[in-house]
């Protein structure tokens, strides 16, 4: 991940992590079918109709599985590697854009400048963004080791 990602991320980390409930809730919500009140003529156009639905129930369900996976792991990345910020300063914005704050938003909240803001930022995002390269640099040595 770049840091145009990891800032992408950051800044949408509060919309993804609302969809990923919505689309959990959708995917425990069964499908609602209505009664027939038809003749019996219409019996087999309502069959054929039923089996459509269901069909569509089933492509969107899937769709749904594949968008929350993708977007968990998105969260999962930001949550993980944001982990080890201690500085309070930093913590304090990288809750408040994790909570869906805009810079100006955060800069009044905390009574710091916007260009302060732009700075803890972008400290946050070069945190991150070293985070996953170490990580990935350890898991590089570690698979290397086993393959030995």
């Amino acid at each position: 991940m770049n840091k145009q990602e990891i800032r992408l991320a950051l800044k949408d980390f509060h919309w993804m992590e609302s969809e990923i409930l919505r689309l959990y809730a959708e995917l425990h919500v069964t499908s609602s079918g209505s009664t027939s009140r038809y003749e019996m003529e219409s019996m087999m156009i309502q069959e054929r109709a039923c089996a459509d639905i269901v069909g569509t129930f089933v492509i969107r369900k899937d769709r749904y599985r594949k968008i929350i996976h993708k977007l968990e792991k998105k969260v999962r990345m930001i949550h993980d590697h944001t982990e080890s910020i201690k500085e309070d300063r930093m913590t304090a914005v990288l809750y408040c854009i994790l909570d869906g704050m805009t810079i100006v938003s955060i800069s009044k909240h905390l009574n710091i400048s916007e260009r302060n803001i732009y700075n803890i930022r972008d400290a946050i995002i070069n945190h991150i963004y070293e985070s996953i390269h170490k990580q990935k640099e350890h898991l590089d040595r570690f698979n290397n080791v086993i393959t030995v």
